[in-house]
């Protein structure tokens, strides 16, 4: 049965999307995703170039799912350092309930994607927009949004490995933000 081409991608992004959350990225083969999504694996090339461009689309849907989630957490806060450290706080909670989807995102290579600049267009646009209203100027506010989701990303990073319950992981996060946010304001680079 033929299978429009943006039914079959999606059904194909499903598929993977599951196995990540299951095995990790590093355990889905391409037979295995093609199997999963009902496909023969050179069926799936009526869909996408290889496993690669299906994990890089995997992948972009989860930076869309971010961003709107950071978007998320901002909304309605006016402070911007109070809607900087719910962006941070946003981005760790992706990490601990998202871990094998988090690793796809920040420790998958995919293949033309080789400089932390590469990351342009991403969940950090979010925070760069709202770190203009507290820094003095675009290269102060470019330091301390890279500062910032350096931070954010170490925190996540620790959640995402150590997902036990600590109750005071939330509040330590906050913490380490705001300072992070305090320093920029104090030194703008």
């Amino acid at each position: 049965m033929f299978v429009p081409r943006s039914e079959g991608q999606s059904r194909v992004l499903r598929a993977a999307r599951a196995l990540v959350r299951r095995r990790g990225h590093a355990q889905c083969s391409l037979r295995e995703i093609a199997a999963a999504a009902g496909y023969s694996p050179a069926g799936l090339y009526a869909h996408f170039a290889g496993r690669d461009a299906i994990l890089a689309a995997v992948a972009d849907e989860l930076r869309d799912e971010l961003t709107d989630l950071l978007e998320q957490a901002g909304r309605g806060v006016k402070d911007p350092v109070k809607r900087l450290v719910a962006f941070g706080l946003g981005y760790v909670a992706f990490a601990a309930t998202h871990p094998a989807e988090f690793e796809l995102l920040y420790r998958w290579t995919p293949p033309k994607r080789r400089h932390v600049q590469d990351l342009r267009e991403s969940p950090i646009d979010v925070v760069r927009a709202t770190m203009r209203e507290v820094t003095t100027s675009d290269r102060a506010a470019e330091l301390a949004s890279f500062g910032l989701w350096a931070t954010a990303h170490g925190l996540a990073g620790l959640r995402a490995s150590f997902p036990g319950s600590d109750e005071d992981y939330e509040a330590r996060c906050a913490a380490v933000l705001r300072a992070q946010i305090e320093r920029a304001e104090r030194d703008p680079a």
